[in-house]
């Protein structure tokens, strides 16, 4: 039932928002300095799964949040390989 409820309508648009609030912020801190958006967008979007998932977030600097992403490409990478049916689409490609 917790996660139905993580996932409608209201709940999940805060948590939207509430990213968004942190993304612009992050892009405001870093004004005067060049950034990469590809890290940034990568770290938003995982923090809203994070978030979904497990309700909260982590800070975009939080070596937890990078620990995460890498394990989940690790994760994926493995499945790739050792699955030859599975193949993750990659960006770059």
């Amino acid at each position: 039932m917790r996660f139905v409820f993580l996932l409608g309508s209201q709940g999940l648009e805060h948590r939207i928002h509430d990213e968004i609030q942190h993304f612009i912020r992050a892009l405001e801190l870093s004004a005067e300095e060049p950034i990469d958006l590809e890290n940034l967008l990568m770290s938003s979007t995982s923090n809203l799964i994070t978030n979904a998932l497990f309700g909260g977030r982590l800070d975009y600097s939080d070596n937890d949040l990078e620990n995460l992403r890498f394990g989940t490409y690790a994760g994926l990478t493995f499945l790739e390989n050792s699955v030859p049916a599975v193949k993750v689409s990659r960006w770059n490609t």
